[in-house]
C-alpha cells in the first residue's frame, strides 16, 4: 500500500492511500487490541478497492466472537501502518492530545509493527493478543 498522506479529522483519520481517499474512524478498541483497524471510503470511487483489500478477522470460538468482516463501502485491515494510524488516533483522542488537520508522520512498516506489537491491551479477554501482530500464532 502506498499511503500519500494522513491528517487528524474531528472523528477519525483521513488518509490518501494507493489513489483513494478514505477514513479510519473512530475504533472500538477491541478491534485494535486484536491488531486490526477498520476503513471507511471517503469517496464512491473507493468502495472497489476497499473490497480488494479488506481482509476477515477470523472466528474466536473461545471468546463466542464470529468471523467480522467489512461491508459497503468498508474494510478491515491489519496493515500495520494503518493500524498504527488507528491506534495513536484512538490514544489521542482518549488522552485529549487530538488536533484536527495536523498531518501525521507515516512511520515505516517495521516501526508500525514494533508499535503494533507492543499495543496496549486494556480487555484481559485480548491478552492471548498481546504481541502479535494480526495472523501470528
Amino acid at each position: 500500500m502506498n499511503i500519500r498522506s494522513a491528517r487528524e479529522g474531528k472523528f477519525g483519520v483521513h488518509i490518501r492511500v494507493d489513489g483513494c481517499y478514505v477514513i479510519i474512524p473512530p475504533q472500538k478498541y477491541t478491534i485494535l487490541e486484536i491488531g486490526y483497524a477498520v476503513l471507511l471510503a471517503g469517496n464512491d470511487e473507493c468502495h472497489g478497492w476497499l473490497e480488494e483489500i479488506s481482509e476477515i478477522i477470523p472466528p474466536d470460538p473461545e471468546d463466542n466472537r464470529a468471523a467480522l468482516r467489512g461491508g459497503a463501502g468498508s474494510a478491515i485491515t491489519s496493515n500495520s501502518v494503518l493500524v498504527s494510524l488507528a491506534y495513536n488516533d484512538w490514544w489521542a483522542q482518549n488522552e485529549g492530545t487530538k488536533r484536527p488537520g495536523r498531518a501525521l508522520r507515516i512511520i515505516p512498516l517495521n516501526e508500525a509493527d514494533r508499535l503494533v506489537r507492543n499495543r496496549r491491551i486494556l480487555n484481559d479477554f485480548n491478552l492471548k493478543y498481546a504481541g502479535k501482530l494480526a495472523g501470528d500464532s
